[in-house]
């Protein structure tokens, strides 16, 4: 099969031999002696880049600059209110790495079988399953607790699913939900302030991907990297 490997996000998790490690061992290397074609997307930016990247050989490397997501965000990125918990630049980090993702849903034409969507920060610890396991028609998520059980640091499906994928951007800049304030349940109505994934997973629901209830599970797990080393298991 040809595989997609699309990698978003701040790569700054390379600098760590251990975590660029787990990427080719449990990801690159093992799908392929499994005789499959991997191509690797690289969509970053500039903040904290790591060059190390390069070594993957990406079929696709490309480093947005501060100017390109001034362009891409100013008009629309007040429509989304960020809960109080988060620091004043997470709306700015998380709307950098959704560009990189819509970015890498434009790039991946039909000859792909499946795309492996993953943030690039992560270290893998399991084998990433295998696409011949992927239904087309279904979206999957890592099998794994974190932020009401909607995981989108790592992602799996046909193109067409990947694009879907890469379309949150869209629907949080003009689409019909403003998220600002109250509860989960007027997600539809004003508006809720709700932590980014969750609104993910109202935004997949929107577009007829349910990869939480319908059971859509991948056994492959990630851990989230900082930029310090520390690993958090979620």
């Amino acid at each position: 099969m040809k595989i997609a490997l699309c990698y978003w996000g701040c790569i700054r998790g390379f600098k760590y031999d251990f975590v660029r490690q787990s990427h080719e061992n449990f990801v690159i290397n093992h799908l392929r002696s499994l005789g499959h074609t991997v191509d690797i997307f690289v969509e970053t930016y500039d903040k904290d880049y790591d060059d190390s990247v390069e070594s993957l050989n990406p079929k696709h490397l490309n480093i947005l600059s501060s100017d390109e997501y001034d362009l891409k965000l100013k008009p629309d990125i007040e429509r989304y209110v960020m809960p109080n918990y988060f620091r004043d630049d997470a709306k700015i980090n998380l709307f950098k790495c959704l560009v990189s993702r819509k970015n890498l849903s434009l790039l991946v034409d039909d000859s792909y079988d499946v795309c492996y969507t993953i943030d690039i920060g992560q270290e893998v610890t399991r084998h990433m399953d295998s696409p011949e396991s992927i239904d087309k028609n279904k979206l999957y998520i890592a099998d794994q607790s974190h932020n009401q059980g909607c995981m989108n640091r790592l992602v799996a499906g046909c193109v067409d699913s990947t694009i879907k994928f890469g379309g949150w951007f869209d629907y949080l800049t003009t689409g019909p939900v403003k998220y600002s304030s109250n509860h989960h349940q007027d997600s539809r109505g004003s508006g809720v302030n709700l932590h980014p994934e969750v609104g993910m997973k109202i935004y997949l629901e929107s577009v007829n991907e349910r990869p939480i209830e319908d059971g859509n599970f991948l056994k492959c797990y990630v851990k989230r990297v900082r930029s310090d080393g520390t690993i958090l298991d979620d």
